[in-house]
């Protein structure tokens, strides 16, 4: 039996038929551990069968470990702080920045980014900060001044608006312009 290494970010389908010519060209069996599950491959392996037979057995795998104390402790974990990020954006949603204030808006803005974004209507969101006149994409190009604190302050708020709208995410590069 020969050993086959399994390549880091190779996907299963790719190492299989890798394997199956592997085996007919030594004429052999050929062994190896993918994602923890071994797998072994010979001349006359169906390829189709090798790899449901390891989806198999990762769903089998992930079924034991969903079942398990450690698993459903940590699904617990995850329920928990699903509704601790609901509760957090609720109580933004229920304390508002001072819109006429743009380091309130940007504070208010910071406390966001800490939460989940599947927890947030991204929609509801940009619709509120455009009825109190802030845009996606404002001051961009020729239009950004640096020294302009206003207009900085304008524009970061802007970024924010834009990753929320298209993305559902902040930019991880927002909280370093922010300390900027």
């Amino acid at each position: 039996m020969l050993i086959y290494e399994s390549k880091v970010g190779s996907h299963i389908e790719n190492g299989i038929k890798s394997m199956k010519q592997m085996a007919i060209e030594h004429n052999n069996h050929i062994k190896t551990d993918f994602n923890d599950i071994e797998i072994i491959v010979n001349p006359d392996s169906d390829i189709n069968k090798v790899i449901e037979a390891f989806h198999a057995e990762q769903n089998r795998l992930a079924k034991e470990y969903t079942n398990s104390p450690e698993g459903q402790a940590r699904i617990k974990e995850r329920e928990d702080e699903h509704m601790r990020q609901i509760i957090r954006v609720e109580e933004l949603w229920d304390n508002q920045p001072d819109f006429s204030d743009l380091n309130s808006v940007i504070t208010w803005l910071e406390e966001l980014e800490k939460c989940s974004m599947m927890n947030l209507r991204k929609d509801r969101i940009v619709e509120l900060f455009e009825s109190k006149g802030y845009f996606a994409c404002v001051n961009c190009g020729e239009d950004f001044k640096e020294d302009d604190k206003e207009n900085w302050a304008r524009w970061l708020i802007g970024q924010a608006l834009e990753c929320i709208q298209d993305v559902g995410a902040f930019h991880k590069i927002w909280r370093g312009m922010v300390e900027r």
